[in-house]
């Protein structure tokens, strides 16, 4: 999130891509529901995730 999505959005509005644009602001809405009130993302997945890996 911190780096693909800002970077695709780059991207699209340096390169006038509408579709591109359009999919990047519903992955960003979506992604929005993990961004603490503070603003900082909610990860516990991720760092929990390992665990379950083995």
């Amino acid at each position: 999130m911190e780096e693909t999505l800002p970077s695709l959005a780059l991207y699209g509005l340096l390169n006038k891509d509408e579709e591109l644009l359009q999919r990047l602001t519903a992955a960003l809405r979506t992604h929005m529901e993990f961004m603490l009130p503070d603003g900082g993302w909610d990860n516990s997945w991720g760092t929990r995730n390992y665990k379950w890996t083995w």
